[in-house]
């Protein structure tokens, strides 16, 4: 795998940063109420892989789970830490994904990441999600697609007015700010082809469910063998 480079770090610091000045609270984008809606009753231990500012790992605490958030940016830790203080089954570490494989404490039961896998190559990371699993555990993997092509256009028309209409009409966790930050960090990054997800997942996680979302992106849903 990719190791982080400064630049993806000082980019996912400075939102954070940005992200600390903002009260919004946590709003749960549709594509992630679906992924959390996915998890199996009885999870008790989870890992939230690059939990950014770390609101999937609140959504999972407070259901009970004990989570762990990883993410490479100390200022995205930092800002989840704070946010999460009265949680105690939310707990953060700055790790990188790259290096040394997942925590030492690990087989979770669940395994779940967001916008995360299209920064470094996807069978790497799919092999850290694995060593992460308990026997039997659950894996929702999250992330960006890309659209191209006349023969995406109507879901491009579709996702750009749903999009305004959930933000005329619902509390945004995004501002002007952010909208620049995310605009600058994204620039010439590379995700999978709408049309290709399946394709990429289906020898690494044989049995693999993928589920395509109308705003860019798409949900992996698998489960690991038992004992």
């Amino acid at each position: 795998m990719i190791k982080p480079t400064p630049a993806l770090i000082n980019d996912f610091d400075a939102i954070a940063d940005a992200l600390a000045a903002e009260d919004c609270g946590d709003v749960l984008l549709p594509a992630e109420r679906f992924l959390l809606a996915q998890v199996p009753a009885g999870v008790r231990r989870a890992l939230d892989v690059g939990c950014g500012d770390g609101m999937l790992t609140r959504a999972l605490a407070g259901r009970g789970i004990s989570t762990l958030g990883l993410d490479v940016s100390p200022g995205m830790i930092a800002l989840a830490r704070d946010r999460s203080r009265d949680l105690p089954l939310a707990e953060f570490q700055v790790h990188d994904l790259t290096v040394g494989g997942p925590p030492a404490q690990a087989a979770f039961d669940l395994v779940i990441s967001a916008a995360v896998a299209h920064h470094v190559p996807l069978e790497g990371f799919v092999a850290f999600v694995r060593a992460a699993l308990a026997p039997g555990g659950t894996a929702l993997i999250q992330d960006l697609t890309t659209r191209r092509g006349p023969r995406y256009a109507p879901w491009n028309t579709a996702a750009v007015a749903a999009r305004a209409l959930r933000r005329a009409f619902r509390p945004s966790r995004s501002s002007s700010r952010l909208d620049v930050l995310y605009a600058r960090h994204g620039a010439g990054e590379e995700c999978l082809q709408h049309g290709g997800v399946r394709e990429a997942y289906r020898t690494l996680l044989p049995g693999v469910r993928v589920y395509l979302h109308l705003e860019w992106r798409y949900t992996v849903v698998w489960h690991a063998p038992g004992a």
